[in-house]
């Protein structure tokens, strides 16, 4: 299969969500599926270009400059992803690249499989904005439900998305 991941996070950076996506490239590879990755440029720290690899501009998140805010361009992402000719589309992020991503997969009609590994409605509690945890839910909601399938790191979140509407959790 010809594989693209579209994430809003990836090596250099360290976290869960490029620990894993690093090991879901490894193994699509080690299958010898042909594996297209869509993710931000995090400067001299991103080493050589890769083959079948997109890094897109990204600037750093005000309250945590370690993070950085991806800035797509659309037609960029989509050229770089018409080029690949993706039989599937898997994007592991629910940010910008992620949308770019999702919409892509949308309008091309290729599967798209998406993966919710952050909690986000529980983020706006913990930082003292629990009001704003429905909104979360509905966007996330919004987000995966057009999904073939959604990866999840667990029952919670499995059953939080599923009770919301989106199928094949």
């Amino acid at each position: 299969m010809r594989i693209a991941l579209v994430s809003d996070t990836y090596t250099p950076q360290v976290n869960g969500v490029t620990t894993v996506l690093e090991r879901i490239v490894s193994v699509l590879r080690t299958a010898e599926h042909a594996v297209a990755l869509v993710a931000p440029a995090y400067g001299s720290d991103d080493g050589p270009p890769r083959e079948n690899e997109l890094r897109v501009a990204s600037v750093p998140f005000p309250p945590y400059p370690a993070i950085r805010i991806s800035i797509p361009r659309f037609h960029t992402v989509q050229r770089f992803l018409d080029g690949f000719e993706p039989d599937l589309v898997h994007v592991a992020t629910e940010g910008p690249l992620g949308f770019v991503g999702r919409r892509f997969a949308l309008e091309r009609g290729v599967p798209l499989v998406t993966s919710a590994h952050t909690d986000f409605p529980q983020y706006c509690r913990y930082y003292g904005a629990p009001s704003l945890q429905p909104l979360a839910w509905r966007f996330l909601a919004w987000f995966h439900r057009p999904a073939e399938l959604t990866h999840v790191p667990g029952g919670a979140m499995q059953r939080a998305l599923t009770e919301r509407g989106v199928r094949h959790v």
